[in-house]
Formats: structure tokens, C-alpha cells, sequence
């Protein structure tokens, strides 16, 4: 964020939840026809390298189960969205929250290609995906 480590993946210093992608990532992105995300190029001072502001464009529905969430101490309840919601993105937050989730499958490329200042958590403790009209 002060410009003097390259990583695939900055943060911006001030804005929780934006970040910078390298072109590496920005050309993955590309080659894997993820859905979900768009780019521009940003200027990092002290870096030559090209560097995009990356913007997650997909989107699910909200929590909907918030309320029985926010109340919970114990046992952690998961966050349970609308499947239906996702709309075939790869890439996408959830409604009214900062939580960028990916695919499963575009979970298991990215972790093969090994890039930097990314951290991939399993959601699957978190969240839960459910069919709205069969719950």
C-alpha cells in the first residue's frame, strides 16, 4: 500500500475492500473467462509495473438470515444466501456487506498459480448456499 512491495494483490490504504491486481492475476482473470469482475489501470507511484483497480461487479443477494446472525454468540450461525442470487458469477459480494466470495472451481486455479498477498479461505463454515424456494 505505500507503493514499495510488488504482490499481485494490493490493498488500498484507505479503502477497506478495494485493491490493485497485477497483471498477472488481471491476465488469469482474463484467460479463465471469470465472471464477475472489471478492471482499469491505476498508477502506483514507485512501481513501473502495470497495476488495475480491480471492481467486483457480481453480486448475490443479501444475508438472510442477518437478524438470527447479529443475535447469535453461540453456536456460530452460517449466513445463508440464495444460490439463485449469484447469477453465474465467479467473483461476487455479498449484498450489503464487504465479503468478496469465489467460485470453488475458481478457487482451486487460483491456488495453482500461487499468487501473492492473496489469502483463499474455505466459506464453508460461513456461509451457506441455499434454494430459496426448496428451504
Amino acid at each position: 500500500s505505500k507503493g514499495k512491495q510488488k504482490n499481485d494483490v494490493i490493498p488500498f490504504e484507505k479503502h477497506f475492500g478495494n485493491m490493485a491486481i497485477s497483471q498477472r492475476l488481471k491476465n488469469f482473470l482474463e484467460l479463465t473467462k471469470t465472471k464477475g469482475w472489471s478492471c482499469f489501470p491505476i498508477q502506483i507511484d514507485g512501481i513501473d509495473d502495470p497495476y488495475y483497480a480491480l471492481q467486483i461487479i457480481g453480486k448475490s443477494g443479501g444475508i438472510l438470515n442477518l437478524e438470527a446472525v447479529n443475535r447469535s454468540l453461540e453456536p456460530p450461525i452460517k449466513r445463508q444466501i440464495n444460490e439463485s442470487t449469484i447469477n453465474g458469477n465467479d467473483i461476487f459480494l455479498v449484498s450489503g456487506t464487504l465479503n468478496i466470495l469465489i467460485t470453488e472451481d475458481l478457487a482451486q486455479k487460483m491456488k495453482h498459480e500461487n499468487f501473492t498477498n492473496l489469502l483463499i479461505e474455505d466459506a464453508e463454515n460461513t456461509f451457506k448456499f441455499i434454494d430459496e424456494e426448496n428451504e
